[in-house]
């Protein structure tokens, strides 16, 4: 038997497609010195989020509300169109879409932020880029009334995006956010439905997600 006059062994969780790249690079100089291991049983996995390069900001907004277990689905994608939509309409200005999309912009391209800052301030320009479109849908720039404006081009550009006239319509748009709210909910039980049958929990998908999907649809 080899004795060392010093030996350390460490444990911990990696993730797999992390573990080839650790391991060749800690045998340039320790060769053998990475081991995998199975997983034991009754262990919890820390959660590591891995999506896309476009939906890695929206892990900000998951990481909010706490990241799922090892077990559980994602919901950083599902979410994404959601929270954009929501925000959108919430501001509903399309020039203060565009400030927030030049300053984003400028941030990212000339400061140097941590990975989580980064997500962030992405995250954002994202929900400027949404803002402008809810917000040239609905009249809204820089608080200004576009009926009030001298005739010309831009006048007419713009009024041409608008849709919905939030003062003259208040229950138009208040049927548009009712109508959102009623498609997140039911695309929330889908997802959900769909996590409970990936973990082969039929009763639930059926008596909890269906069973509510079928009579909010029916009401």
């Amino acid at each position: 038997t080899l004795q060392l006059p010093r030996a350390v062994v460490i444990t911990g969780w990696l993730p797999r497609h992390a573990y080839k790249v650790f391991k060749k690079s800690l045998d340039k100089d320790f060769p053998c010195a990475a081991i995998e291991i199975e997983k034991n049983p009754k262990g919890t996995p820390p959660v590591a989020l891995r999506n896309s390069k476009n939906m890695e900001p929206f892990e900000a907004v998951t990481n909010i509300y706490g990241k799922p277990k090892y077990s559980e689905l994602d919901p950083t994608g599902p979410l994404s169109i959601f929270f954009l939509v929501a925000f959108g309409l919430a501001l509903t200005d399309a020039g203060y879409g565009l400030v927030m999309m030049v300053i984003m912009g400028l941030a990212v391209k000339y400061f140097r932020l941590k990975k989580e800052m980064k997500k962030m301030i992405r995250l954002l320009y994202y929900a400027g880029a949404s803002t402008v479109v809810l917000g040239a849908l609905t009249g809204g720039w820089f608080g200004i009334t576009l009926e009030n404006l001298p005739d010309n081009q831009i006048k007419s550009a713009l009024l041409a995006l608008k849709v919905i006239d939030p003062i003259s319509e208040p229950m138009t748009l208040l049927m548009v956010t009712f109508g959102v709210g009623i498609i997140q909910l039911l695309f929330a039980w889908v997802v959900r439905g769909y996590d409970h049958a990936r973990n082969k929990d039929y009763v639930s998908m059926i008596f909890d997600d269906i069973a509510w999907f079928v009579m909010v649809v029916l009401l």
